[in-house]
C-alpha cells in the first residue's frame, strides 16, 4: 500500500459510510483533522484503500488487489476489515 498525500484522497463515501459510530468514524476524523493517513493499492483508481490513525486501521475494497507483504505498515496496528 502506498500512502496518499492529503490533496489526493479517495472519495470517502465510495469506500466508507459517513456518520458511522466507533472505529468506523476514523475516515471522517482523518479527513476533518488531518491527523492520520490514507493509503491505497495504487494512486489512480484504487481497488483497495486504508485509513490509519493512532494504531487503528480500516481496510476497504478488493482484498485480492493487495499482496500480503504490502500490509506490513499495519503489522502493529488494530486492523478492521469487513
Amino acid at each position: 500500500m502506498m500512502q496518499l498525500p492529503p490533496h489526493h484522497l479517495p472519495a470517502v463515501p465510495r469506500w466508507f459510510v459517513p456518520g458511522s459510530p466507533g472505529p468506523a468514524s476514523l475516515p471522517e476524523h482523518v479527513t476533518t483533522t488531518g491527523v492520520g493517513h490514507w493509503w491505497a493499492d495504487r494512486a489512480l483508481d484504487p481497488r483497495a484503500v486504508a485509513v490509519s490513525c493512532a494504531g487503528h486501521v480500516l481496510l476497504r475494497g478488493d482484498p485480492g488487489s493487495v499482496a500480503p507483504d504490502l500490509l506490513a505498515p499495519f503489522a502493529r496496528s488494530h486492523v478492521e476489515a469487513p
